[in-house]
């Protein structure tokens, strides 16, 4: 070991090496603690995608409940009519 370390390219290899793994697993160590925010960062991304097409499916289907409620008041006016004229 003492040969090792006194020989400065078996030093320097050994560094490059211990270097490299740490490289290497550095980012899935990371990875492994952000998991969490990576699924939440998610899960906001896809509410927002999904949201607009809830959104206009909650605006059409309003709208045809409004269309509803306007045939249901035409309906009902030539009859409101027909009460004030009898007066």
């Amino acid at each position: 070991m003492d040969a090792l370390l006194s020989n400065p390219k078996a030093l320097i290899a050994l560094l490059c090496i211990i270097g490299l793994v740490i490289g290497v697993n550095a980012p899935l160590l990371f990875s492994v603690g952000q998991r969490k925010a990576i699924a939440r960062d998610a899960q906001i991304w896809g509410k927002a995608l999904r949201g607009g097409a809830d959104v206009r499916k909650q605006q059409s289907d309003q709208l045809s409940e409004l269309h509803q409620r306007v045939e249901q008041l035409k309906e009902q006016k030539p009859e409101a009519d027909k009460d004030d004229h009898e007066q």
